[in-house]
């Protein structure tokens, strides 16, 4: 083996065989970086399995190996190999490393292999090669491969096996140098907003040893950048992750980074998308009903309640699939057109050389506007609603205020759904926009117009009145009449204009021939209105009546030539004068006829001439008078003659012989029908000769005056407008005719019907129009004989055709009854439509004003062309800036005469356009209407006019910035987005208005931050041990620490600036602080001037050295101190306000440099200036920088090089998060331990900021049920608009009996957490009985009772070591730098509040003392001599042993003995020391007050001075029971003089306090140790309580209803009453005192039914609402007559209730003697707990007994006296009250002794 070989030669480990194939693996980074980090034999130790090897080829057995058969599967290799894969890393280049490697033989027979590997420089192959070798079933054959590497780099070789029955490869790798990025291994984004962006930046280091070049991808919703790279070796890169999901829900993606050299590592990635609190106010907004062209507005509001930004669009559509969907359709329509012009382009440019590059060209286009289809937002557009913004953002825990616009264009009903998008809930919110329109409000003052009855033919006038009465102007015009009476109206105008308010009056004339009653309604069209509007006309058409007297003039036989005259009258019966005229049907309309003596006159007349006549008809018949008027109701006499002409020609002559003469007999008929006449021919000189002649009339007497033949053709005319064809037609007949016109095809219906009301434009879809063309008027008429009436043809077509119908006329004739056709006529006419060829149907100019370019009128050129067959009228209007002009450019007249086109004619005009018509610089876009109407039809034709004109415009949006208010200090970055609208690259520049007037930057000051004041308090109050405590001597700063804010400068410093103090409390000599503002009249001389500072004037003393800004109270800083900025400081609430004075000093302090300040550094644009190339879009950032307590206004200025100047309103403000707090401390007050109390703090946002606030650390349980001494605040966090509060509950179970405190941090925004103090005294109904507690034989209550005995030893020692240790003062020096001067309560300047506070306390004491004797005679009256003897004798010895202790407090204690021996004292109280320690020089000569200052009180709350000296004698030293534990030990030897003596007697010599004495014997005497077992008892309880509630699950923690009133069912040791021994027959008894020494009243049970048969019995079974401190007083007696001799041993149980809470309340209001009736049923109890007197008595024979001690295991009776020793006597109410009032706290915010009301 070659030197330098790495390892040592050996067997390797070869792993089990994989038993499936191996499955790939993801590859984690740690798992990576630890793979790349493995040396090669580490990683080949470290392969889990072996896989078999892949065969390459198959070899035939039977010529290989005479086994023809093996155990091994086919399609596996005989072969193991270890490793699969031979692979070395981590190698040094040149060094030469080694691989073993293993082929293991799995066949159950030998078997041969072959290793080979091809020559390598890199390498070696040491074992047998090139041959074969046999190895044996099951076992190894090991080679080994050695790698010389050249250099750190990747190298690959095989080696290839060769067995009996296959052939497998090897593969051998050398992984040289590696990149290893550290990525970790999973990346959650836990819980995140739904369509919101969530990033994670990973900082990724090069771990490998080689640069990395990587590419990183992932699956959507995740994504990552940078996508690919390299990072050097050691460099560091920043990669950031992605996390945006579309939809809710959860979800898992791999970060794969993949390197160059091959491998890929995958991230596992997480994240869980949920929709946020973002909504919507409402889900539709109703816009009031708008008029058209105007609009309304309404507003909606976005309301994100989240933690993020969030991003919101206006869509049209619900999802995104709907948009995709439209854009796929509108790509598909590019697509096709893309395609069609392409075929288009292909045919027309065949022979184009060019023609690729254009369809690349196109190809290029369509690209581009499927890009924009693609990349168009879809925001909601609509041409009613408008939205306003429709996209933007809204911060976390903000809203926005979204403009809904209406814009109606049609009076109608509008209703559209638009949809928000927005980032934060995966649905699009809906709302519902509804508005409807309103017309014009055109109405007719009256609606219907009654004309009653007119006259025929007459023309009537009457006026309508149309009114607007809505907003906007209205447009009507009368829709044409179709009815023959309508068509008798005339209204004008028919159609205009009325403004808003405005009315309009309509003239209507009526003239008709159609009599009758009729019914007209007229409609009047109203654009954008729903309907027409109706005009109502009714009336009555009556004619003129008249009557002939006679009806028929017979004329009889008229000979020829002889007239005969008839008459008749004719009378008018109407009431209007008629006109009339008489006529003669059918009479001849020539010459009259003559008579015969006029023709034989003269015989030159020309009727004597043949032929004469002629064509024309004589006149027959003669009326006189023919015509004229006749009055109302009168009459005219009518003449009517005639002269026979019934004509012969010649009528004579001479006929000679031989010879005939033709005669003509001339017949004019005037009817039809058959007439008879004859003809008498006279001879002369012969007879008549009469021959009969008759004829025969047909065809009809009817005839016009024009041609009215079988067929009319007339010309073409305009469809729209009615044909008229008038004449006359006359009845030439005798009889009179009805004539009935139709057409044929048509019903009478249809008929009926007014002209042109077909509506139907598609005239080739029905076989007629729905009413004939050709109407005659009027359809029906009666004609008499010889009458003659005007009939009127109206053709009217509204579209264009060619028209041919058939008039038929159907008459009754006379008397007849039936119709018949006696006239048939075919009308045809073709209707058009003014066809006009237009050169160009829109005609646009488009203009790019340039900075150089000179606007210039602009012309394009019109042509029109009349493609009718008719002539044409053409009026053109158009309107500015654009003009109409001739073909030489020059402009048409405004009042030119309308345009007139022949047939064919064409006429060629210009269009001018003035680009200058507008003054300003902005692109405008003018668009009008030529409209071009026909003077000969309705029809107008329109002709769209443009014109664009684009100077360098921007598109700016928003027009303002308002950055709000920000916090002092921090800076706000905006933007507006600038877009280039228009088609010229823009230069631009920003720059800032220098208007002062309209920019402004001023100071806003904010209140100072204080602490609010502590409560006032009485004067007093200064002697209160509440008030001064020894932490405040030894600690003199750290109220001050408490009542500073932190922000404000610490004390000392010497520029203190805005600190505000009372300057009252500012001592003498004091400088003045620099800027302080006062009266100079009462500023004292010599004191330095003052800036900023606000103090009393009147108060300051003169030479007064004031700190800068500081506000003090002179009157608590001593005279002559020095200058100090540890004086108190008065805190101030956040709410209450600067005085004026103070606003103006201030604002003079930091205005000056706030005035300084200059626009650009307030706010700031980037970047300055730029192009913006057409389309172009840029972001333009504005930073608002906030200088402390600011109001800032400026307007930017955008300045357009050849465009207009831009404006954008920045403003903004800065101030400081401010909250008011109206409590730091809350007293619970006396409660009971196991309620749940509440309280209330309200926190007050005063600041401009909204802020949310949380208490810190919480409590997890519920606010019914909270864990005992942990609070729970409701709500524990929220947030608070800028000027709102929030009332924050406050829940609390003390959980112990007596003093307790905690408190509670509440912390708003990023400001220092706020504390408040919770502090009270948990208490519960308790009764004490003047008896001993027996623990003797309890483990549990002795235990206790020893660590009560060791906690008292060690008090003890302490105490003895603080006397010893304790310096002579405890005051501090006066000169002590940085220590304030105490306000001691004996301080200069306080004597007269000492003399009040001890007067008032005097008095209290006096009235104590009064009830204190009253009660001690009371309660010695009752005992008798003999008792009174030995408790005197008690006494003595008991006075004796604290002679020392009461001789200097005899005097000063205002209570006497509560049982005054019957003897007065021996010595009388001495008077207190006339000469008291230096420490005393201080007190005044008043007599001091019975409570110590508080400077006294080091002590805890526990102290063991309280337990008396020996075992307790019938009267306990009051002055014990009258000390708070704390106040009683840490009083130094120096400072008892200082302390009243009644206090010093309050304090037991430590070696007459034997404890030990009173509880050897098992029996607990003391009431203080009792009462010290008790809370320990409690505690205990309250403790494994909570370890029951704290082992449930997180939401059942808590204490509850339940276990609250488990907490006071405690068990206590047994008091014990022992009667002594009794003589059987005799009786004994007992007084014991049951005494409420809780401070509520207490209810008691006594269960006496235990003492049935035991010789005990009680005088009182139960006592209610006993008060506190009040004692009942129980008789226990023992009556052994009916019991045997031995020992009676009995328990008492007395159950003690608990009330409720509500109760509890009731109960304290509830303090007098004597509860009210009402008590019983107001209180509840909530649990009991059961106190236990253990009656013991022993019954004898005799009354001789041998008296030995007492065995307190079994118990003997005892005499009186040792029951007296034992019991320790009566205790009065007074004694318990002072007890336990000394044993609760009364410092200041803490529990205050109970109430004082005498019992």
């Amino acid at each position: 083996m070659a030197s330098g070989f790495q390892g040592t030669e050996g067997k390797p480990h070869i792993p089990k065989l994989a038993r499936e194939a191996e499955k790939p693996v993801m590859l984690t980074p740690s798992a990576f970086q630890k793979q790349m980090s493995l040396t090669t034999k580490q990683r080949l130790a470290s392969i889990p399995q072996i896989n078999l090897p892949q065969i390459v080829q198959h070899r035939d057995m039977s010529e290989t190996s005479n086994h023809k058969v093996s155990a091994v599967d086919p399609d596996q290799t005989l072969f193991h190999v270890f490793p699969s894969e031979v692979v070395f890393q981590n190698y040094v280049p040149h060094e030469v490393c080694e691989m073993p490697l293993v082929l293991r033989n799995r066949d159950m027979v030998p078997r041969l292999v072959k290793v080979t590997m091809e020559s390598s420089p890199y390498f070696q192959l040491v074992g047998p090669s090139g041959a074969y070798r046999k190895v044996p079933p099951g076992m190894c054959s090991n080679l080994r491969i050695v790698f010389t590497p050249g250099e750190n780099k990747d190298y690959f070789h095989c080696l290839v096996c060769t067995t009996e029955r296959e052939e497998f490869i090897v593969p051998i790798w050398a992984i040289g140098a590696r990149a290893v990025l550290d990525f970790p291994d999973q990346l959650d984004f836990s819980v995140c907003p739904v369509k919101y962006s969530t990033e994670k930046t990973l900082m990724v280091r090069n771990l490998g040893n080689r640069e990395a070049r990587y590419q990183i991808s992932t699956q959507s919703p995740f994504s990552v950048t940078p996508t690919m790279g390299t990072l050097g070796i050691g460099d560091i890169l920043q990669v950031t992750v992605e996390f945006h999901p579309l939809q809710i829900g959860d979800y898992s993606g791999s970060l794969v980074v993949h390197y160059d050299t091959g491998e890929d590592t995958h991230t596992s990635l997480h994240g869980s998308a949920v929709n946020v609190h973002i909504r919507l106010d409402r889900n539709f907004v109703t816009v009031e009903k708008t008029y058209i062209t105007l609009s309304n507005h309404s507003t909606v509001t976005i309301l994100n309640h989240s933690n993020v930004t969030a991003r919101f669009q206006w869509k049209a559509f619900a999802t995104q699939a709907e948009e995709d969907q439209l854009k796929q359709r509108f790509c598909h329509r590019l697509c096709q057109e893309e395609n069609a012009q392409a075929d288009n382009f292909l045919e027309w440019s065949r022979a184009d050389t060019t023609r690729g590059e254009r369809l690349s060209l196109l190809s290029h286009i369509y690209q581009n506007e499927r890009a924009k289809v693609q990349g168009d937002p879809m925001l909601f557009f609509d041409d009613i609603f408008t939205i306003k913004p429709v996209e933007g953002e809204i911060w976390p825990n903000f809203s926005a205020e979204i403009s809904v616009t209406f814009r109606p264009r049609e009076a109608r009903l509008y209703e559209r759904v638009v949809y928000c998008d927005i980032s934060g809930h995966e649905t699009r919110l809906p709302l519902r926009l509804i508005g409807e329109g309103l017309g014009p409000r055109l109405r007719f003052l009256f609606e219907e117009l009654d004309i009653g009855k007119v006259s025929v033919i007459s023309l009537h006038r009457y006026k309508a009145v149309l009114v607007n009465k809505g907003p906007i102007e209205g447009l009507f015009s009368l829709l044409p009449p179709t009815t023959a009476v309508g068509s008798c109206f005339t209204f004008l105008p028919q159609q205009g204009i009325i403004p808003p308010d405005g009315l309009q009056a309509i003239n209507i004339s009526f003239r008709t021939t159609i009599p009758g009653e009729f019914k007209e309604e007229f409609q009047f069209s109203v654009p954008q209105a729903p309907k027409p509007l109706t005009f109502t006309i009714r009336g009555y058409v009556i004619g003129p009546t008249f009557h002939f007297n006679v009806r028929a003039l017979h004329f009889g036989d008229v000979s020829f030539g002889f007239p005969r005259t008839l008459s008749c009258r004719l009378t008018n019966t109407s009431l209007m004068p008629m006109a009339f005229t008489l006529h003669i049907p059918g009479d001849g309309s020539g010459e009259p006829s003559l008579t015969s003596s006029d023709q034989t006159s003269s015989n030159t007349h020309p009727s004597w001439r043949r032929g004469a006549q002629g064509l024309t008809k004589p006149m027959e018949f003669t009326i006189t008078p023919c015509r004229g008027t006749i009055c109302s109701q009168a009459f005219q006499d009518i003449q009517a003659g005639t002269c026979s002409r019934w004509r012969i020609e010649p009528s004579k002559g001479v006929i000679p012989p031989e010879s005939e003469v033709s005669l003509t007999v001339t017949a004019n008929l005037d009817d039809t029908g058959k007439f008879e006449d004859k003809v008498k021919l006279f001879i002369e000189n012969s007879e008549v000769n009469i021959i009969p002649v008759q004829a025969v009339g047909v065809g009809t007497t009817i005839v016009t005056d024009k041609p009215f033949s079988r067929e009319l053709n007339f010309s073409p005319h305009f469809s729209l407008t009615p044909y008229c064809y008038q004449f006359k037609i006359t009845n030439k007949g005798r009889h009179t005719h009805q004539l009935f016109w139709t057409t044929e095809g048509f019903s009478v219906v249809q008929q009926r019907r007014g002209l042109g009301t077909t509506k139907d434009k598609s005239t080739s879809q029905v076989p007629r129009p729905a009413s004939p063309v050709f109407k005659l008027q009027p359809p029906q008429m009666e004609l008499l004989p010889g009458q003659t009436k005007d009939m009127v043809l109206e053709g009217f077509s509204s579209t264009p055709q060619k028209v041919k119908e058939r008039l038929l006329c159907h008459a009754m004739v006379g008397r007849e009854k039936r119709k018949k056709q006696i006239m048939q006529v075919d009308v045809s006419c073709e209707f058009v439509f003014p066809l006009v060829q237009i050169s160009s149907r829109e005609i646009v100019f488009h203009v790019e004003k340039r900075p150089s370019d000179v606007l210039t009128l602009l012309y394009k050129p019109l042509s029109l062309k009349n493609n009718c067959c008719l002539p044409l009228s053409i009026v053109l209007d158009l309107k500015k800036p654009f003009l109409i002009c001739d073909v030489d450019q020059q402009p048409l007249p405004e009042d030119a005469q309308p345009i007139k086109l022949d047939k064919g004619e064409e006429i060629h005009l210009h269009i001018q356009f003035n680009p200058a018509y507008e003054k300003d610089l902005y692109s405008w876009v003018a668009e009008k209407t030529l409209n071009m109407e026909f003077m000969e039809h309705p029809h107008e034709e329109q002709i769209t006019i443009r014109g664009e004109v684009y100077f360098p415009n921007l598109h700016i949006q928003p027009k303002a910035l308002d950055f709000g208010c920000i916090i002092n200090g921090t800076e706000q970055v905006d933007f507006v987005a600038m877009t280039n609208c228009s088609p010229i690259p823009v230069h631009y520049h920003w720059s800032f208005q220098t208007d002062s007037q309209v920019n402004t930057i001023r100071f806003n000051p904010s209140p100072p931050k204080f602490k609010p004041k502590p409560p006032k308090k009485e004067r007093n109050s200064l002697l209160s041990r509440r008030q001064f405590s020894a932490e405040s001597v030894e600690e003199p700063t750290k109220d001050l620490e408490a009542v500073q804010d932190p922000a404000q400068q610490p004390a000392g410093s010497e520029d203190s600036l805005g600190a505000e103090q009372d300057p009252a409390q500012q001592p003498a000599g004091s400088e003045d602080s620099l800027g302080a503002e006062q009266d100079p009249a009462q500023q004292p001389a010599g004191s330095e001037d003052s800036l900023g500072a606000v103090q009393d004037p009147a108060q300051q003393s003169a030479g007064s050295e004031d700190v800068l800004g500081a506000v003090q109270d002179p009157a608590q800083q001593s005279a002559g101190s020095e200058e100090s900025l540890v004086a108190k400081v008065l805190p101030c609430t956040a709410v209450e306000p600067l005085s004026l004075e103070t606003m103006k000093g201030l604002r003079r302090f930091t205005g000056v440099e706030n005035l300084a300040l200059r626009m650009e550094e307030v706010f700031d644009v980037q970047p300055v200036s730029g192009v913006l190339q057409p389309g172009e879009s840029q972001r333009v950032l504005f930073t608002f920088f906030g200088h402390p307590n600011i109001v800032a206004r400026v307007t930017a200025l955008c300045h357009v090089e050849g465009g207009p100047t831009y404006e954008v309103e920045l403003s903004g403000g800065t101030s400081d998060l401010s909250y008011h707090l109206d409590t730091y401390d809350i007293n619970f007050g006396l409660q009971l331990f196991n309620e749940v109390i509440q309280a209330e703090v309200t926190l007050q946002n005063t600041g401009v900021f909204g802020f949310t606030y949380k208490v810190l650390d919480p409590s997890t349980a519920r606010a019914d049920s909270p864990l005992p001494g942990e609070p729970v605040v409701v709500p524990s966090t929220d947030y608070i608009e800028p000027g709102k509060k929030r009332v924050l509950k406050v829940y609390y179970l003390p959980g112990v009996v007596g003093v307790f405190c905690s408190t509670l941090q509440i912390q708003v925004g990023h400001l220092e957490p706020a504390e408040i103090s919770l502090k009270g005294e948990g208490t519960f109904l308790r009764i004490s009985v003047d008896l001993p507690w027996i623990v003797k034989g309890h483990a549990k209550f002795e235990k206790i009772l020893k660590e009560i005995k060791e906690n008292l030893q060690e008090e003890r020692q302490s105490d003895e070591a603080d006397v010893l240790s304790e310096p002579a003062s405890v005051e501090p020096p006066m000169d002590d730098p940085g220590i304030e001067e105490q306000q001691h309560p004996l301080a200069p300047g306080n004597e007269e509040i000492l003399k009040e506070t001890i007067e008032k306390e005097e008095e209290e004491t006096q009235i104590d003392e009064a009830v204190a004797i009253e009660e001690a005679s009371e309660e010695s009256s009752e005992e008798s001599s003999e008792e009174s003897s030995e408790e005197s004798s008690e006494e003595s010895s008991t006075e004796s042993s604290t002679e020392s202790s009461t001789e200097s407090s005899t005097e000063l204690s205002t209570e006497p003995p509560e049982e005054p021996s019957e003897e007065p004292p021996e010595e009388p109280p001495e008077e207190p020391s006339k000469e008291p320690p230096e420490e005393t020089s201080k007190v005044p000569s008043e007599k001091p007050s019975k409570e110590p200052p508080e400077e006294t009180s080091k002590v805890p709350s526990q102290k063991p001075s309280k337990v008396p000296s020996q075992k307790p004698s019938k009267e306990p030293p009051e002055e014990t029971s009258k000390v708070p534990p704390e106040e009683t030990s840490k009083v130094p030897s120096e400072e008892t003089s200082k302390v009243p003596s009644e206090e010093t007697s309050k304090v037991p010599s430590m070696a007459a306090c034997d404890t030990d004495s009173d509880t050897d014997d098992g029996i607990v005497w003391d009431t203080w140790v009792q009462r010290e077992m008790e809370q320990m008892l409690i505690k205990q309880h309250v403790l494994k309580q909570q370890r029951i509630v704290t082992s449930r699950p997180p939401e059942l923690r808590g204490f509850d209803k339940n276990i609250r009133q488990k907490l006071v069912q405690i068990k206590l040791p047994n008091y014990i009453l022992d009667m002594g021994r009794v003589t059987r027959g005799d009786t004994e008894t007992h007084t014991v005192d049951i005494t409420n020494t809780g401070p509520f009243p207490v209810s008691f049970q006594i269960e006496t039914h235990v003492l049935q048969d035991t010789g005990f019995s009680l005088d009182l079974d139960q006592v209610q609402c006993l008060p506190y401190c009040n004692t009942e007083r129980i008789e226990v007696l023992f009556d052994s007559t009916s019991l045997p001799v031995g020992e009676v041993d009995v328990r008492l149980p007395i159950k003690v209730p608990q009330l409720l809470g509500q109760a509890v309340v009731w109960a304290q209001q509830q303090m007098s003697p004597g509860p009210s009736a009402e008590l019983s049923v107001l209180l509840q109890v909530t649990g009991s707990y059961t106190v236990y007197i253990h009656l013991f008595a022993t019954v004898t024979e005799d009354s001789i007994q041998k008296e030995g001690p007492p065995d307190l295991s079994n118990p003997s009776p005892l005499t009186r006296s040792e029951r007296r020793k034992r019991c320790g006597g009566q205790r009065s109410k007074s004694a318990f009250k002072r007890i336990f009032q000394a044993e609760r706290p009364a410092k200041d915010g803490e529990m205050k002794s109970a109430s004082k009301e005498p019992n």
